[in-house]
């Protein structure tokens, strides 16, 4: 205890369990078995808000206590919640509910492009509509630098959508990028978890990568899938976004592997260039991962037909845009 406690206040007092206290008076316990099981729990509560806020009917709000028993050793909040459910608090709580801090919206952002031959066909460039990426019109104006300039107005799209509107400060920005570029037969991990505080560096290292051989899907997701348990961190939010413009073999196991390894909110969408039934079954097999969300500001895992190179930035515009209106779900694997 931090408090000074009669008698004797000067000496240091240590919280004690119900069951102990009992068994220290050598008398039974006169509580119920259900009692006892209640008061062997620890009493730490979430901190969220909805649990101590009386809602606009005047009902009293639903507490949330951590699912341990008292004076359990503290949890690595870094690490897998039990049984995969919930959360774990900074201060090595478990909890069942939604995470409070992922209400401010941080995110682990996944890029995963399809860097084969066929991106090198010039039907789709980059418009080159910023002064920092005007060097893609001679480096890579084609349909790879088309999606190379869709990332960087991503990036930058994020970080202005995260400036205060009162101020336009800057406020504190946890998201972080990956970029995985497949072909056929090589995975290049561009970056990984790197911070969107400046996005120049990060175009500047995109373009030192240039086209390859075929197309393999199941590569660029069991990259992903690799990253993202590389990088796990139990506050933020993991969104993939994998972009192909052809075809090839559903990569189902690799899909399925990579939804059921992810342990928090994530939502996984994928952009392709011409229709595809098979990214289609991607998608569909990505959603029996997700939990049903009523939210209409919540991101869903969707196919989208990108036609030209404006429909694919401003998509991608979009979607970094709704970010910052986000409300993650929770993933439970019952």
């Amino acid at each position: 205890m931090n408090v000074n406690i009669s008698p004797n206040p000067a000496r240091k007092k240590d919280y004690i369990s119900h069951s102990t206290f009992w068994e220290r008076t050598n008398f039974e316990d006169p509580y119920s078995q259900n009692d006892r099981d209640e008061f062997k729990k620890c009493d730490h509560e979430c901190a969220g808000e909805e649990h101590h806020r009386v809602d606009e009917y005047g009902r009293e709000p639903t507490k949330s206590y951590c699912t341990l028993e008292i004076f359990h050793p503290s949890l690595d909040n870094n690490s897998i919640p039990p049984n995969n459910i919930g959360y774990i608090s900074t201060c090595g709580h478990h909890f069942l509910c939604e995470n409070p801090a992922t209400s401010f919206g941080d995110f682990h952002i996944m890029f995963v492009v399809d860097r084969s031959g066929s991106m090198s066909a010039s039907d789709c460039r980059p418009p080159c509509t910023r002064t920092a990426t005007y060097g893609l019109r001679n480096s890579h104006n084609n349909r790879l630098g088309a999606v190379y300039e869709a990332v960087y107005s991503f990036i930058e799209t994020r970080r202005n959508s995260r400036r205060s509107a009162q101020n336009r400060q800057m406020i504190v920005d946890n998201d972080t990028a990956s970029l995985v570029l497949f072909d056929g037969s090589a995975i290049i991990c561009a970056f990984e978890n790197r911070s969107l505080t400046n996005p120049d560096d990060l175009l500047q290292i995109m373009m030192t990568y240039d086209i390859g051989g075929t197309t393999n899907y199941a590569a660029g997701i069991n990259a992903a899938s690799r990253i993202i348990q590389r990088y796990y961190n139990g506050l933020k939010t993991n969104v993939v976004l994998f972009l192909s413009d052809g075809f090839c073999k559903a990569p189902e196991y690799q899909v399925r592997d990579l939804c059921s390894k992810v342990r928090n909110r994530d939502h996984i969408y994928i952009f392709i260039r011409s229709r595809s039934l098979v990214m289609v079954r991607m998608v569909n097999i990505a959603k029996e991962y997700l939990p049903q969300n009523n939210n209409r500001q919540s991101l869903t895992c969707e196919f989208v037909h990108a036609v030209d190179e404006i429909r694919l930035i401003e998509y991608f515009t979009s979607v970094a845009e709704s970010l910052r209106k986000h409300k993650p779900t929770l993933i439970r694997n019952y």
